[in-house]
Order: structure tokens, then C-alpha cells, then sequence
């Protein structure tokens, strides 16, 4: 054999042998790539059954009865606490009457006692509630005001409730949506209790309209309040 043809030998051997070694690493290359996307995957399933687990667990605080009282008993605190701040309030009553009907002999009293009202003058006002087909557009009332260590002051009020065209006064509303069947208002008294004493209040209310029985009356109530 030539020298050329054994440099011809060698060289095929070592194309070979490099060849055999490129194959080993490939091979190694791959086994590790696969391990690779093993474990991303195993990381990838993890990070699904956390995000699973995460939305199980918010379902159950959003569906839970305790989360669910929780967060309308939040909401009831502070409803009330919003309707109850009125610090100008003493007083506030109200009488319902049976089927809507007040005998002009059935007089309403409302009774109060304090120890203390701090503020320089007090005012009273009268509570109404009447359907939509009361039948006047005003109501006459008798009023008996009792005020401590003072005589009864007897005095005759005239709750406007709408105009000569038949619409509502400005102190009446709809009671609850609008269009409803009970219409309520406010009225205050002309006159305002000046240094109010302690002691026991006394109003006592009749209607004084012409007829004996008045109809589609809902209730009727007093209500003393501060002035500021």
C-alpha cells in the first residue's frame, strides 16, 4: 500500500471517529432538552393546579353564607348609620290608624319626658301620611301643646297639602316610587319653644274637619327638633 492511499485511510478513520462523537452529543443534547421541557412542564401543571385552587377557594369566600353576611351586615352598619346621624332630633312618634279612618272624637296624644334639651329653642312639627285618595286639599287640626312649668297653649293648624290646580304642596312626596298611593309631609308649628325645660311634653291632636269620620288618613305623628 502507498503512502498516499494509507493518508487516505487515516483521514476516513478520523471522519469516523468525529462523526460517532457528534452523534454521542447530539444525543446527550437532546436527552437533556427533554428533561428541560419535563420539568417546564411539570412547573407549567403546577402553576395551573395554584391558579385552580385559587379560583376553588375565591368561589367558595364569594358563595361562602359567612362571607355573604358578612358584607350586607357591613352595608346595614352603615345604612344606619347614615339615617340615624341627626343630631337636631328630640323627638319623633307616630300613630297608625286602623283602616285609614280618623273619628274627629278620637284625639292622638304623644308624650315625652327629659331631663335636659340642650338648645337655646326647640320646634314641633306634625307628621302626615295620606293615600292618594284623600278627598281635601288641606286638613284642619285642634292642638294641645303641653310644655313644662307653662299652660296649654291651644292653637288651630292648617296643613296645606296642595294647590288650587291639584298639585302637591312643596313639603309633600310620593311615599317609596314614584306614582305610589301614599303621599307623606311635614308641617312645622308657626311658633318655636324658646329655652325648652326639662320635663314632661304632651301633644295632643284632633282633626278638625266638618265631617266625623276622614277617610284615607295613613297616620298621623309629632316630631321635635333642635334649632341650630
Amino acid at each position: 500500500m502507498t503512502t498516499r492511499s494509507l493518508k487516505r485511510k487515516n483521514v476516513k478513520n478520523r471522519l469516523k471517529r468525529n462523526l460517532k462523537r457528534n452523534k454521542i452529543n447530539l444525543g446527550h443534547n437532546s436527552n437533556h432538552n427533554l428533561e428541560n421541557k419535563v420539568t417546564l412542564n411539570q412547573k407549567s401543571s403546577q402553576g395551573v393546579s395554584q391558579n385552580l385552587k385559587f379560583n376553588q377557594t375565591f368561589k367558595m369566600k364569594r358563595s361562602n353564607p359567612f362571607f355573604i353576611g358578612v358584607k350586607w351586615g357591613a352595608a346595614l352598619v352603615l345604612c344606619i348609620s347614615l339615617f340615624s346621624c341627626d343630631s337636631s332630633l328630640i323627638f319623633d312618634d307616630n300613630f297608625a290608624f286602623p283602616a285609614h279612618a280618623w273619628h274627629k272624637d278620637s284625639a292622638v296624644t304623644f308624650n315625652f319626658s327629659t331631663d335636659s334639651i340642650y338648645a337655646e329653642q326647640a320646634t314641633i312639627a306634625i307628621n302626615l301620611r295620606h293615600t292618594t285618595d284623600y278627598s281635601y286639599r288641606n286638613l284642619w287640626l285642634f292642638m294641645d301643646l303641653y310644655i313644662p312649668n307653662e299652660p296649654v297653649q291651644r292653637d288651630t293648624l292648617n296643613l296645606s297639602l296642595m294647590d288650587e290646580l291639584g298639585h302637591d304642596s312643596p313639603n309633600v312626596k310620593s311615599e317609596g316610587l314614584i306614582g305610589g298611593t301614599i303621599k307623606e309631609s311635614k308641617h312645622y308649628y308657626r311658633y318655636g319653644v324658646q329655652n325648652p325645660p326639662s320635663g314632661t311634653y304632651k301633644i295632643k291632636l284632633q282633626h278638625a274637619m266638618r265631617q266625623d269620620v276622614l277617610n284615607e288618613v295613613v297616620s298621623i305623628g309629632a316630631r321635635i327638633e333642635k334649632i341650630k
